[in-house]
């Protein structure tokens, strides 16, 4: 079972309200831009990665063992992005 698309980009559909949100409160252009600074390449590397395991995990033939594996990895991405 694949993921929805959606579900794929929930980060980043986040991030973009959080900056949507900046810009229609009128906080200014600083603020704004302190908040499209917080998220870089690493960040949507991450995301990435995280999406990927995620994919890995709903595949049929994987052993138990190898799902264990990618939950535990799952677990430590999401700790390291501070989504736990």
């Amino acid at each position: 079972m694949e993921l929805p698309r959606a579900a794929c980009c929930v980060s980043s559909a986040c991030h973009l309200l959080q900056v949507l949100e900046t810009i229609e409160s009128g906080k200014g252009s600083q603020t704004m831009a302190e908040g499209i600074s917080g998220y870089g390449c690493g960040d949507y590397r991450q995301e990435m990665v995280l999406n990927g395991l995620r994919r890995r995990l709903q595949q049929e033939n994987l052993s138990e063992e190898d799902k264990e594996a990618l939950r535990q990895e799952i677990l430590r991405l999401e700790e390291d992005m501070g989504l736990d």
